[in-house]
C-alpha cells in the first residue's frame, strides 16, 4: 500500500526517490513527510513504524533535525537494517 505523501513542499535529497523505490520493492510501506523537525520518511514494515531522515553521502543535519535527532539513512540498505533490529526487539 503507498502511503500519501504529507506536509508542505520543500527540496528533497537526490538520493530519496531511490532509496523510496528500492523500500517499496522490498515491501516496506513509504510516507514522505515535511515540516520543521519531520523525518523525511515514516517507514512501515512488518508491525514497524519508524521516521528516518535521508541525506546524501555529505549531507549533514540542520538545527531542527539536531534536535529532533531522527535516525539519519543514506541508502534503502541502512533502512532495512534499523527496520530489521526493530522488528527483532
Amino acid at each position: 500500500m503507498a502511503l500519501p505523501r504529507v506536509g508542505q513542499s520543500r527540496r528533497r535529497d537526490v538520493n530519496e526517490r531511490g532509496i523510496i523505490n528500492d523500500l517499496r520493492k522490498a515491501g516496506v510501506d513509504v510516507c514522505q513527510i515535511s515540516g520543521v523537525g519531520a523525518p523525511d520518511l515514516l517507514l512501515r514494515f512488518r508491525g514497524v513504524h519508524l521516521g528516518v531522515e535521508v541525506k546524501t553521502t555529505t549531507g549533514r543535519r540542520t538545527k531542527a533535525q539536531e534536535d529532533s535527532q531522527w535516525p539519519i539513512i543514506r541508502s534503502a540498505k541502512d533502512a532495512m537494517v534499523m527496520l530489521a533490529d526493530a522488528w527483532e526487539i
